[in-house]
């Protein structure tokens, strides 16, 4: 098992509690710097993979639902819609303060192999083949240290938003990291340039070998018959085979007719003729019979297994409504009314003690775990709270090596029964589940541990380590309380909290 970008996982907690769960590589964080993924290639259990080129959203991996709300089409689902391209305006900001240009860390590919790194990704999803031919030969230059500007301009020729970034990486963050698609972007794809990496893929690279029989006899059709692997493909020729009215068929030709496998996945290996070839049959009929056999080996290895997935029974164990339990989340203590009846209340992590020596309280984890989570296991071990509210895997990491309860939030995506099963292996005792899951889903659920919804509150859209309000405004100017606007004049509150930014919705769950 690999651990997708979609898990979220950026730090050694977070890894060695993948290895717990049979994990052998992780993708890493987008957002992360040359010396957060050096620290993990030293440390890390096991296996990393970076990204080195294509997209780079403004939020982080697996904690983005700015598309599922605002437009029902959902990117943990593979559907996102990109509305973070649109217009979204902070004061004095670029006009597109929630698009970054694409990331571009090509030429540190021989760097990050040197640390440790053993796989390079890029995006390929959606794109053009051209594209991703340049890109893989990119990739090879760097690799070869023959990588340039020259290969760098014909990158962004292809596709770029504004150019490239490479900001989170050289831990440059900041205005210049921004970039949206332009007019001059679009302009600066020409034919001779996609010809150009096109005549890279022109012949299908060969992937399996072939081995073919064939069998002929006067007055009867010949047979072909090929083997693949466990596969195997037959096929007639249309007509019989007739005496030779001048000379028989060599063998040779036939030969030569089954080897020409050019332009498809497949190589010929061995070609057996059975019995003498005293018989005539024209060239056409021995190649027709070859294209029919590929063909049906090319079906048969890409034919997908029909897989049965059972679904779990409707659990019956839906607690009635006098043992529902109700906890709030507040950003700060000041927030919490003096007359407040809830059975839980969640403050941010560092908050006073003694208010969280109170069993009433709870304390929540950062949002955010980027590299290093020393911090924050050193800041829950010296709390005296005794339960944590988790957003992702590596904040569950640390809330078990410090011996708390733990209550998963919506943002750990917790939203069928599989997913229950496994946060139970982690010790979690309560899941509030994901802020897409619908009613129906929600009581379809399996549940080994207690299970709840957000009832009411402004959700976070985003998480994000680049302040989109820094484009305008600094730190001190903000205070931690702004908004953007998308074009419609709608405003969306933006939080900052411990090196990263929330964007929430701009209405809240009712």
């Amino acid at each position: 098992m690999h651990a997708s970008t979609q898990m979220s996982v950026g730090t050694l907690e977070g890894l060695y509690e993948l290895k717990n769960l049979g994990f052998t590589r992780a993708v890493l964080p987008r957002e992360l710097s040359y010396e957060e993924i050096k620290y993990l290639c030293e440390h890390s259990p096991i296996d990393l993979e970076v990204f080195v080129h294509g997209a780079l959203c403004m939020c982080v991996s697996g904690q983005c639902l700015m598309s599922a709300v605002l437009g029902s089409r959902s990117g943990n689902r593979g559907l996102c819609a990109q509305p973070c391209r649109l217009p979204f305006k902070v004061a004095k900001g670029t006009g597109h303060d929630l698009s970054l240009k694409d990331l571009s860390i090509i030429e540190h590919i021989p760097e990050l192999s040197e640390m440790g790194v053993c796989s390079f990704k890029i995006e390929g999803r959606m794109k053009r083949p051209e594209y991703v031919s340049a890109v893989v030969s990119a990739c090879k230059k760097s690799i070869n240290n023959e990588y340039t500007s020259l290969v760098r301009k014909d990158l962004a020729d292809l596709f770029s938003r504004s150019g490239f970034t490479d900001g989170y990486y050289e831990n440059e963050l900041g205005r210049d990291m921004f970039g949206y698609r332009e007019k001059e972007n679009v302009q600066s794809a020409t034919k001779e340039l996609f010809n150009k990496y096109a005549s890279v893929y022109e012949k299908e690279q060969a992937r399996f070998t072939v081995d073919f029989t064939f069998n002929g006899k006067i007055g009867k059709k010949a047979k072909l018959t090929a083997k693949c692997q466990q596969y195997t493909a037959s096929a007639e020729s249309e007509m019989l085979c007739e005496a030779p009215i001048n000379r028989p068929i060599a063998v040779e030709r036939i030969q030569d007719a089954l080897g020409k496998c050019g332009g498809t996945q497949f190589n010929a290996g061995k070609i057996e003729i059975n019995g003498d070839v005293d018989y005539s049959l024209p060239v056409s009929a021995l190649n027709q019979m070859r294209r029919g056999v590929l063909e049906q080996l090319t079906n048969l290895i890409s034919a997908k297994t029909e897989r049965k997935i059972c679904p779990p029974p409707i659990p019956t164990n839906i607690k009635s409504e006098n043992q529902r339990k109700y906890y709030c989340r507040f950003d700060n203590v000041e927030q919490i009314p003096e007359n407040i009846d809830a059975d839980l209340i969640f403050v941010p992590l560092g908050a006073d003690d003694k208010i969280v020596k109170d069993k009433k309280y709870g304390v929540e984890l950062p949002h955010g775990m980027f590299g290093n989570g020393e911090i924050g296991e050193k800041m829950l071990s010296q709390s005296s709270a005794e339960i944590c509210l988790c957003h992702t895997l590596d904040a569950v990491a640390i809330a078990k090596k410090c011996k708390k309860k733990i209550v998963a939030s919506p943002s750990l995506n917790i939203f069928n029964s599989l997913s229950m099963d496994v946060v139970k292996a982690l010790r979690v005792s309560e899941v509030i589940v994901s802020n897409e899951c619908t009613v129906e889903n929600f009581r379809k659920m399996s549940a080994p541990v207690e299970k709840g919804i957000t009832a009411y509150g402004k959700i976070p859209l985003m998480l994000t380590r680049n302040c989109p309000v820094k484009n305008g405004k600094t730190c001190a100017e903000c205070k931690r309380q702004s908004e953007i606007t998308d074009r419609m004049g709608i405003s969306f509150p933006v939080r900052c909290h411990m090196g990263y930014s929330e964007i929430l919705n701009s209405r809240p769950i009712y």
